[in-house]
């Protein structure tokens, strides 16, 4: 990311319009060579540790949050540090393959048949969001970039390569998506728990957890996602280190004819670089800028989960289909929450999960076009 959005950060979005070009002079001090083995050690611990805490008491994105806070907490403390390219791209390419193993031929079934109702209710959400956004950008709360990209609906871990595909700094983008993230998934809670079945949940934990591993299956998969991330990097254009692999694994899940291979093992340290990446590039004057922030954060997150409930309410006047599962589905918060809570609820899982997943590639392939033309608007 260069250091002019870096500096946006600590500076807020009058003080960017005139400092695009400068150097930040903040956090000069790097951990020394030979204490970095340490450092990531303690950053790999501290990682585990908060996981852990945050799935004992029950948060949605823990393998995200978790590593996030570590993130910060080590560079405060040590300095700035980045995670390698590579290691990033890898981490990124299993991220959007986990994504993309959500969409199945069924799903792509329903898609076709309710494809109206799909796209324009993800029209909507978009519209609102990106409303919101240049909304806060225009009061000075944030930079617009930041602003635009911290409102869109999706899977929070996938806004972060989106957001340094733009040029955004990554680090509001991830405190503004992950503080959202918690207050719709809390709201989702709540109102899915006057529909949940224990029944339901107790048999879906069952049939994830005792999944068999396959090993040749595995292999593939590995193999797949080298193609895909290595040529997605040497493709032209900023956004193709993720939009290559997207379409790659969403091809092959929609059409069925392949199945990602892809153990807990593998997922959650490669959500954990992602949390890193973002977390890791925290100083003390972007911290204070993004607490400064947070109330502002907060409201926007509210606006966008009020909007959203309205789109599930229309949702119910045209379609056939109950509150809850519309509520569910129009839900900002991200897949995975919504997807679970729908498993053991008496809804629509069809619809849900079709329109969470709609929503979240028609983001992911139309996101950085948005916020690129976007920026032209503003000085």
């Amino acid at each position: 990311m260069p250091e002019g959005s870096l500096n946006s950060a600590t500076q807020g979005y009058t003080e960017k319009k005139h400092a695009s070009g400068s150097k930040s002079v903040e956090n000069k001090y790097q951990p020394r060579r030979e204490h970095r083995g340490l450092i990531w050690l303690a950053l790999i611990a501290l990682s585990f540790l908060l996981n852990f805490l945050l799935q004992e008491l029950g948060v949605p994105g823990a393998p995200l949050i978790g590593p996030l806070i570590a993130g910060i907490v080590v560079a405060l403390r040590f300095g700035s540090m980045e995670v390698p390219k590579f290691t990033y791209n890898s981490a990124q390419t299993i991220a959007l393959f986990f994504t993309s193993s959500a969409i199945t031929p069924e799903l792509a079934k329903a898609f076709f048949a309710d494809w109206p109702v799909f796209v324009s209710s993800v029209f909507m959400a978009l519209t609102g969001a990106l409303a919101i956004g240049v909304g806060m950008a225009k009061l000075q709360w944030l930079p617009p970039a930041e602003a635009v990209l911290g409102c869109a609906p999706g899977a929070a871990a996938i806004m972060l390569p989106i957001a340094e595909s733009c040029n955004a700094d990554v680090r509001l983008v991830a405190i503004m998506q992950y503080t959202r993230f918690l207050l719709v998934t809390l709201a989702t809670a709540v109102v899915g728990q006057l529909y949940l079945s224990s029944t339901h949940a107790s048999e879906l934990v069952v049939s994830i957890g005792t999944s068999g591993f396959d090993p040749e299956q595995f292999v593939i998969t590995l193999g797949m996602a080298a193609f895909a991330g290595f040529l997605g990097y040497y493709l032209p254009g900023k956004s193709t280190t993720f939009l290559f692999p997207l379409f790659f694994g969403v091809s092959l899940c929609g059409s069925g004819l392949f199945r990602f291979e892809l153990p807990t093992w593998l997922v959650v340290p490669s959500f954990a670089v992602l949390g890193w990446s973002a977390g890791l590039q925290f100083n003390l004057a972007t911290f204070r800028y993004a607490i400064r922030a947070l109330p502002k954060m907060i409201i926007g997150g509210i606006a966008l989960v009020v909007f959203c409930a309205l789109i599930a309410f229309c949702l119910t006047l045209v379609v056939d289909i109950d509150l809850m599962s519309a509520f569910l589905a129009t839900s900002p918060g991200g897949v995975d929450a919504a997807v679970v809570l729908a498993a053991g609820a008496s809804v629509d899982k069809s619809f849900v999960a079709g329109l969470q997943i709609t929503r979240l590639v028609l983001v992911m392939v139309f996101g950085p076009m948005i916020v690129r033309a976007m920026l032209k608007y503003f000085p």
